[in-house]
């Protein structure tokens, strides 16, 4: 199959391959509430899709046997400053999958949010830094690498041993202020992008 997952659709496509026939599943039908697909992970047969805002929950789509189920396990423990937000985004960038964790940055916040597949266990974690605004992070092992775009900063951290290493741009960089950026990993680098400038940082 290819799925076709949505942006902010109600439904999500299954493309078969075999049959070349599409089949459309609902996800969302409630129109009162946002629907802003960041990320879309599969774990054996079962696919995750993570939405920006509180209100929705993470959808469980079967692909054995196309039936959904909803799980709210992450609005349930997330910090009272971030349930009170009425506007901003918990996800704004995609979440990153690590063995059978699946982890992701509250945007504009101190938290990380990490997702156990198989026991749908969740846990918040706090970045304890005075440079508190994460964006973005990439999985790396046992370490993530976390972005604060605002003052184009990369920091090395685990749930262990917290921060330990950090790096910023050089100056001339920092002329303008990012408030986006994606970060990631291929082979031995770190690659990082930011929002306001034409370079790819690694």
């Amino acid at each position: 199959y290819l799925i076709f997952v949505p942006d902010n659709a109600k439904t999500l496509q299954v493309y078969d391959t075999e049959s070349k026939k599409v089949s459309s599943y609902i996800i969302c039908d409630n129109e009162k509430i946002r629907r802003r697909c960041i990320s879309a992970i599969i774990f054996h047969e079962k696919l995750w899709l993570f939405f920006a805002y509180s209100e929705h929950p993470t959808i469980i789509f079967d692909l054995e046997t196309f039936d959904k189920e909803e799980f709210w396990g992450i609005s349930e423990v997330l910090p009272p400053d971030i349930l009170e937000r009425k506007k901003a985004p918990v996800f704004w960038t995609p979440l990153r999958s690590s063995g059978k964790k699946v982890y992701g940055v509250i945007w504009n916040a101190g938290y990380i949010v990490e997702v156990d597949v198989t026991n749908r266990n969740v846990n918040i974690f706090t970045v304890q830094d005075k440079m508190n605004k994460l964006t973005a992070l990439a999985c790396n092992g046992d370490d993530l690498w976390l972005l604060e775009a605002r003052n184009k900063t990369v920091m090395k951290w685990s749930i262990e041993k917290g921060i330990q290493a950090r790096y910023t741009v050089a100056p001339e960089y920092l002329q303008t202020q990012s408030n986006q950026g994606n970060i990631l990993i291929a082979g031995n680098k770190t690659i990082v992008l930011f929002d306001d400038c034409d370079y790819v940082f690694y």
